[in-house]
């Protein structure tokens, strides 16, 4: 088992969808995509110039079904950000902990 594999303590379901992950500093939303999903966290893909560190508050609303175009507070889910890795040259992936344990519907 890999060092990444055994930090998880829930399994993660692989799925592709859209974020929208609320910048505290500049006080707007930032796209961002899931790359997999658990009850107690996600890896995310967010663009570079973002810039997040481990242990930094992040709240972020996931669009399972495509119904997000505005986001409204009661959807936004706190978590904090566990650790953060450059994925390209314009990308960063991100590793977030739900502040509790979320039912994310994973089902279409």
């Amino acid at each position: 088992m890999d060092a990444q594999a055994e930090r998880r303590s829930e399994p993660r379901t692989i799925t592709t969808a859209p974020v929208k992950l609320f910048d505290e500093r500049a006080r707007r939303y930032r796209p961002a995509r899931t790359i997999d999903v658990s009850t107690g966290g996600a890896l995310i893909e967010v663009a570079g110039g973002m810039s997040l560190h481990p242990g930094d508050r992040v709240d972020l609303a996931v669009d399972l079904h495509d119904r997000l175009p505005v986001v409204r507070q009661e959807d936004l889910v706190p978590a904090i950000v566990v650790r953060t890795q450059d994925a390209s040259a314009t990308t960063r992936t991100v590793g977030i902990r739900f502040v509790q344990r979320q039912a994310i519907a994973l089902a279409a």
